[in-house]
């Protein structure tokens, strides 16, 4: 059962007060309409059993949690069907939407010689999209982070909307009216094409996988495993946590299915050990998509994953980057020895040419939309759009000490480099956090180019070799 709600747990939730009662019995008069309804669902589909994390893990409890937060790949990847709620206010809503405004009203009566057929006609209701930007109505499970794996993952959805239901699973998706289905099914011929999120997983059948993105709606994931991770991270981090140190277990499941895909690498904080210093590329776009100022809660997520930001992330133009950093060690340690759950430590190091940058201070006119740039100064001359608040700084608040790190160069361009913004945290250890990146793909123009260009002459002159430990 997915998207009962933040509300359910102030219903009934179990705790170590009430684990022995509810191993007993939990009476059904006790639950919310919501749930009431899953379970009768869920019955008339002749399964035994319903799982509802509320119920299933034991709440306020951190050692429970932590231990069952990093096996949702297992809850829902071996799950028969989820039942998605998509509408109501609360868990006392249902399931079923039985507002007359939907229901198909009867108009007259066909005739044919002795035969008659009834028509029916319905209002014409908002196409169902797993998408909460395209809707009128914002359903609230579609902005949660910890509901993306929880309708990526299983093998199928019931999806329960306003005004109708809608199926999907990794071979297709369809609703009641038949408009999804002929606007996402792909030709049979172009089944073998997509690779899915569950290659070499025990569910061999499965050949294709949706990916609900927030700009297309539904959308095929990349049939390269390595883009197809790139492109879940942008939907992802477009999504709502209400503890911003989930932001990568809420993910588990996802990684842990793609890891079938990608058998002999390491899983490192959000990031992948084959495409590292790729997966290292990502940025902060400016301006509507931040959630708002970094958290004031410590995480031990580090400032290199795209996870230490409580920001949406996106990857661009990064196939046409050819690194030139090396990677010397990295590597993540995790509560329990699960790969995709709580993450205790990590540590990578990179070793690269490095050259001290200062920020540029002087004042600028700026629209609101761009208020979230950082701009940098290498002679005087600010590079527009080269790089972004990542960490909720206003760019004059941007440490002095800052370094260039170059990751590697644009294939068309060798003068186009790609550079990690780095602040020294201890200068004789050569310990850096992550500030920002310059990438070529997000400047604006062909002055932004030029100026990187230059930037790039003078890097090459005073930078020097150095092995840099990232935290």
């Amino acid at each position: 059962m997915s998207g009962a709600t933040k509300k359910l747990q102030e219903h009934i939730k179990t705790t170590r007060s009430t684990l022995a009662s509810h191993l007993d019995e939990i009476k059904l008069s006790s639950l919310p309409k919501t749930l009431r309804d899953a379970i009768v669902f869920t019955r008339n589909l002749g399964l035994d059993f319903l799982w509802v994390d509320s119920l299933c893990i034991i709440q306020n409890d951190q050692d429970e949690w932590t231990r069952e937060a990093g096996r949702m790949y297992d809850v829902y990847g071996n799950s028969f069907v989820t039942l998605v709620a998509l509408w109501g206010d609360d868990c006392d809503s249902g399931l079923f939407d039985s507002c007359a405004e939907w229901q198909a009203q009867q108009i007259a009566t066909l005739r044919l010689g002795q035969d008659t057929w009834p028509l029916h006609i319905s209002q014409e209701h908002e196409v169902l999209q797993l998408n909460h930007r395209w809707f009128d109505w914002e359903p609230p499970l579609l902005t949660r982070a910890w509901c993306f794996q929880e309708r990526l993952v299983p093998p199928r959805c019931v999806f329960f909307g306003r005004s109708e239901l809608l199926f999907g699973c990794h071979q297709g998706v369809d609703c009641e009216c038949g408009i999804n289905y002929g606007a996402v099914r792909h030709p049979p011929s172009n089944q073998d094409a997509f690779l899915p999120l569950s290659y070499m997983s025990e569910r061999r059948d499965i050949d294709t996988h949706l990916s609900h993105g927030p700009e297309h709606g539904l959308r095929w994931v990349d049939p390269d495993p390595r883009r197809a991770w790139r492109q879940v991270v942008e939907d992802y981090s477009f999504l709502e946590l209400s503890s911003e140190k989930d932001r990568l277990i809420a993910l588990g499941a996802v990684a842990k299915q793609l890891s079938y895909a990608r058998p002999v690498e390491q899983y490192l904080a959000g990031l992948w050990s084959a495409t590292l210093l790729i997966d290292l590329c990502w940025y902060v776009p400016a301006g509507k998509w931040d959630h708002g100022e970094e958290p004031g809660e410590k995480t031990t997520i580090p400032s290199w994953s795209w996870a230490s930001r409580a920001k949406r992330v996106k990857y661009q133009g990064v196939d046409l980057i050819s690194p030139t950093a090396e990677v010397i060690q990295v590597s993540c340690k995790y509560k329990n020895d699960n790969t995709f759950g709580v993450l205790v430590e990590s540590n990578l190091i990179l070793r690269g040419r490095v050259m001290r940058w200062l920020p540029d201070t002087s004042e600028r006119n700026w629209t609101e939309e761009w208020t979230s740039m950082v701009f940098f100064d290498s002679n005087g001359t600010s590079i527009h759009g080269a790089c972004i608040r990542e960490d909720g700084q206003r760019w004059k608040e941007i440490p002095p000490e800052t370094y260039l790190f170059e990751l590697g160069y644009w294939s068309e361009d060798h003068l186009l480099r790609v550079f990690l913004v780095l602040n020294c945290r201890d200068e004789e250890n050569s310990i850096f956090s992550r500030v920002a990146i310059i990438n070529p793909a997000s400047f604006i123009g062909d002055k932004d180019t030029e100026e990187i260009r230059e930037l790039s002459r003078n890097f090459a002159e005073h930078s020097e070799i150095r092995e840099c430990t990232i935290v």
